[in-house]
């Protein structure tokens, strides 16, 4: 984990970038691991670990996502064990609660999440288009309370990924930040804002830099997204002289109040945005 008096991204540490990549197999159906987690399926793999869907025999067959983790530098173990703590250690409704984690004799470590149902902001773009400002406000408002409890921890935790696809709608219609842990998935050099062709993510994050404005412009970035139903030009096409269009050019229909909140999150220069959440 960094210094008490740094700020970090759960990604920085739980991603870390390995000298040596191994594929590891992933687990087949009905592995059990820890004793306890039962393998029902393979989600998705990446370079340096994978996710599957499990049962939990100590909590009646509830389902849970299980995050593996097999980078094999002694670096990613240590803080491996460092930031699950953080992980665990977090109590708010707009997150995902960590149950638990640990790591296997053969090196490879888990964390153990909440299996919360629901759809992605992305795919409700998708389906439905441009959503109700309205709507967008109300959903906004626990997801700024869920970024700015993440911030106020010591250190700041810097989720780095906030993007429609990170947030999950569930069946009663209340959004959850979720993307906070994805162990494994990235190769060497796909940190969190690696990409400066994302569009969600804060230009500054792609040098590896990163503070809480960040977030509030990738907050910025996912309210154009839902407000307008389209994806706002990537950091580096704007730094090549592509318009950010104002909001109001698309949908007549947004405030002019909203649309300025939003255009000033998303200032390429992190000291024209709003200095926190709470002033977003």
């Amino acid at each position: 984990m960094a210094a008490a008096t740094r700020r970090h991204s759960v990604h920085s540490v739980l991603c870390l970038h390995a000298r040596k990549v191994v594929m590891p197999d992933t687990l087949t159906p009905d592995t059990m691991l820890h004793g306890r987690y039962r393998i029902e399926q393979l989600l998705r793999s990446g370079a340096k670990g994978a996710v599957y869907l499990a049962t939990d025999a100590q909590a009646a067959a509830k389902t849970v996502i299980i995050h593996e983790s097999t980078d094999p530098s002694p670096e990613a173990e240590a803080r491996f064990e460092q930031e699950a703590r953080v992980l665990t250690s977090l109590e708010h409704p707009g997150l995902p609660v960590v149950i638990d984690y640990f790591i296997e004799p053969d090196g490879r470590r888990y964390l153990v999440v909440e299996h919360v149902l629901g759809i992605t902001l992305e795919e409700a773009l998708r389906r439905e288009g441009p959503l109700p400002e309205a709507q967008v406000i109300a959903w906004c408002d626990r997801l700024l309370s869920a970024v700015e409890y993440l911030h106020a921890r010591r250190p700041p935790v810097i989720h780095g990924r906030v993007s429609p696809a990170n947030i999950l709608i569930t069946p009663d219609g209340t959004p959850r930040l979720i993307g906070l842990i994805d162990a494994g998935e990235e190769a060497p050099g796909e940190g969190p804002g690696a990409r400066s062709d994302d569009p969600f993510t804060a230009p500054e994050q792609a040098s590896g830099t990163y503070d809480e404005r960040s977030d509030i412009y990738s907050i910025g970035a996912t309210l154009y997204a839902a407000l307008t139903g389209r994806k706002p030009p990537s950091p580096a096409e704007r730094a090549a002289g592509v318009e950010l269009p104002p909001l109001r050019r698309f949908r007549r229909s947004i405030s002019a109040a909203v649309e300025a909140a939003v255009l000033r999150a998303m200032s390429l220069d992190p000291d024209q945005r709003f200095p926190g959440v709470s002033a977003l």
